[in-house]
């Protein structure tokens, strides 16, 4: 890895959006990305069709899902998700061992990965033992892994409401209304949806056949 040296810490750059690893920092057991934003915080437009809100608003493009084209995307992003929780476990282990070693290490907003000596040790006089250096390595390549597969989940045209839980919602339009068909990892198939207009949460599929 490249690092540029700083009086009391070392920087390890990382290609990944800032809004997105200041949200991953330190917890890794206990990360969490919410909203329908979400994904446009990595970068990925998936919109297709287009829909005006008024003329006083910007025309946009956006994709509507089936019920069929949706869980058509629920294995793939089954299988990232696989390997987003392995992920999440080998961050928080070598978060683990740089703060057992000394060397805390945290991800900022310009998206890169710090180190620092908790006792305050000027790095440039006295830097990281070589242990040290390959750990933190070793958690930007982990971050950089989680980057590819969320990127994944994105390429299917889902927003990650949260990645802590592994919940995928995609967009679909339906009784003249937008609404989002909701997967959370370790279900089978899509079996509920929401409706970001009402706050009571994902609610079974069974409810729109009933409207219908």
């Amino acid at each position: 890895c490249t690092t540029t040296s700083a009086s009391a810490e070392r920087v390890f750059p990382l290609p990944i959006p800032c809004r997105l690893v200041s949200r991953l920092r330190r917890s890794a057991t206990n990360v969490r990305l919410s909203g329908p934003c979400a994904i446009h915080e990595v970068g990925c437009s998936v919109h297709k069709h287009r829909r005006s809100d008024g003329p006083d608003q910007a025309t946009e493009l956006r994709r509507y899902f089936t019920l069929d084209e949706a869980n058509v995307q629920v294995g793939a992003v089954r299988r990232s998700f696989d390997v987003i929780m392995q992920l999440r476990t080998q961050a928080k282990r070598l978060h683990d061992r740089l703060d057992n070693a000394g060397y805390p290490a945290d991800v900022d907003e310009d998206a890169q990965i710090r180190i620092s000596s908790s006792d305050g040790t000027d790095m440039d006089d006295e830097p990281p033992p070589p242990s040290v250096l390959r750990c933190a390595g070793m958690l930007r390549a982990v971050y950089a892994s989680l980057h590819e597969e969320i990127a994944s989940i994105q390429e299917t045209g889902g927003v990650i409401r949260d990645l802590e839980d592994g919940c995928v919602d995609w967009l679909a339009f339906h009784d003249g209304r937008e609404i989002w068909l909701c997967w959370q990892y370790g279900e089978i198939e899509i079996g509920f949806w929401l409706d970001d207009q009402v706050s009571d949460g994902r609610r079974p599929l069974s409810e729109l056949t009933d409207e219908g």
